[in-house]
């Protein structure tokens, strides 16, 4: 029954009038008038509610941790692969470094190789000229000489 007409009193008989019908449909799902019961039977059904809740949330984060577990296993899977291909990676480089040493090496003994035979042609191309520089002096010599001995023959003649 509303006595008052201020908001207030209104929100209390609201309040009221709520907590009467909760009681009064507990009293016909228990049976029982009494208010204690029906309190426990409230709590009970409160209870089972907030139970139930935390199954469905439960069984969420269950779900949610296993596909969490099969993404990790999946990429720990790929990083293992990719580690395996690294370390093959790894091998073929140095592999690779080895021989480019190697090359490197003997190039550089060839390039020894060469440079001793390019001084030795170098050498044997100055022995050469002055071969071909005192040849040369020979033939000029000899030209010079023929040609004095033709003058001379010329002049006794």
């Amino acid at each position: 029954m509303i006595t008052s007409n201020t908001r207030e009193d209104l929100e209390k008989d609201n309040a009221r009038l709520q907590e009467e019908n909760w009681e009064f449909r507990n009293q016909l799902k228990v049976g029982c008038s009494n208010t204690d019961h029906n309190s426990l039977y409230f709590q009970l059904e409160t209870s089972k509610n907030e139970n139930d809740l935390l199954k469905q949330e439960n069984k969420i984060i269950k779900q949610h941790l296993e596909e969490n577990k099969t993404n990790i296993d999946y990429y720990n899977n790929k990083i293992d692969l990719l580690l395996g291909k690294i370390e093959s990676l790894v091998k073929v480089n140095d592999s690779l470094n080895n021989k480019i040493e190697n090359l490197n090496q003997e190039n550089m003994k060839n390039v020894e190789i060469y440079i001793i035979k390019i001084n030795m042609l170098s050498d044997k191309i100055n022995s050469l000229e002055k071969v071909n520089q005192s040849l040369n002096l020979q033939q000029f010599t000899i030209k010079e000489q023929q040609l004095n001995s033709l003058e001379k023959i010329d002049s006794l003649t």
